[in-house]
């Protein structure tokens, strides 16, 4: 004899099913289990954009071994944060130490997370070991909720785990008063404990604010500032040529210490460009590598 399904039963069913059947990471993933390591879920994560953005990642991979690079976290340029980890793609990454402002300057001056990530594409695992050393040293703290928010570094996500899926994650949000001692300490920190299999990326957009022929005349000063690696310059500068400072000079120091003095830009534009309309505040954007 067959039982009669209650309404309540039938509801329960038909939310489970959605759950399982939506792609994309967020608030459509089923919770994880109680044994597995905490996650954080992808908040900006739009399936439609991400593809559209990877079907332009016109650059072929490099053959050249890439320690570092520039990238956007403006999701508006999706396509040259794809073409960078494209760049990547055949390179055996085991980490992917990324760096980005702390856009609401929420905790401590250098922010850190312990937590893995949900992505569309499986789990992107934190190297907790790392995030540990910056702590114990007090370089970093610890702030989940500053970092789940934080799109420089939560924007980023996803094409991690696409492009480089055995790759490990250690995030780092910086306030944007960092001194240069304090970034000094975190990138020798960096060096001692980064191998060849690790690449070093700052999440930073440029100009921001401006109309497009002022932005460009920012970008000319900017790009020169970090082509001379003029540090004390680049940690002064303010919204109109970069959103954070420290985590260019982290990056050009690290750079320096590893002896990856080739640089490329691969991309630079803005957000008029990419959108195609004259816009009264924009934001510009490169990417670049080290090698």
């Amino acid at each position: 004899m067959k039982r009669l399904l209650t309404p309540i039963t039938v509801l329960l069913s038909i939310v489970l099913g959605i759950m399982i059947l939506c792609p994309g990471c967020g608030r459509n993933t089923a919770p994880q289990p109680k044994d597995t390591a905490p996650a954080h879920q992808c908040s900006f994560y739009n399936e439609r954009d991400f593809f559209e953005s990877v079907s332009q990642d016109k650059t072929d991979p490099a053959e050249i071994q890439i320690r570092g690079g520039v990238i956007p976290h403006h999701l508006v340029a999706g396509y040259m944060i794809a073409d960078f980890f494209n760049l990547l793609a055949d390179q055996e990454i085991e980490r992917v130490i990324l760096m980005g402002p702390n856009h609401y300057l929420k905790g401590p001056r250098v922010v850190s997370s312990r937590y893995n990530w949900l992505t569309a594409f499986g789990v992107l695992e934190t190297d907790t070991k790392l995030v540990e050393d910056f702590v114990n040293q007090g370089i970093a703290g610890i702030d989940e909720e500053a970092i789940v928010k934080d799109h420089a570094i939560a924007g980023i996500v996803p094409y991690i785990k696409y492009y480089l899926p055995q790759a490990r994650l250690v995030p780092l949000i910086f306030h944007p008063d960092l001194t240069y001692g304090e970034t000094e300490n975190l990138a020798d920190l960096l060096i001692r404990n980064t191998g060849e299999k690790d690449v070093i990326v700052a999440s930073v957009d440029f100009s921001h604010y401006l109309r497009l022929g002022d932005a460009e005349q920012r970008d000319v000063v900017t790009i020169q500032a970090i082509e001379q690696r003029d540090y004390a310059r680049l940690l002064k500068m303010t919204d109109e040529y970069l959103d954070s400072p420290p985590s260019i000079v982290a990056l050009l120091m690290a750079m320096e210490r590893l002896g990856a003095d080739d640089m490329t830009v691969v991309h630079h534009s803005n957000s008029a460009l990419v959108l195609g309309r004259n816009e009264e505040e924009t934001t510009s954007y490169f990417t670049i590598v080290y090698y």
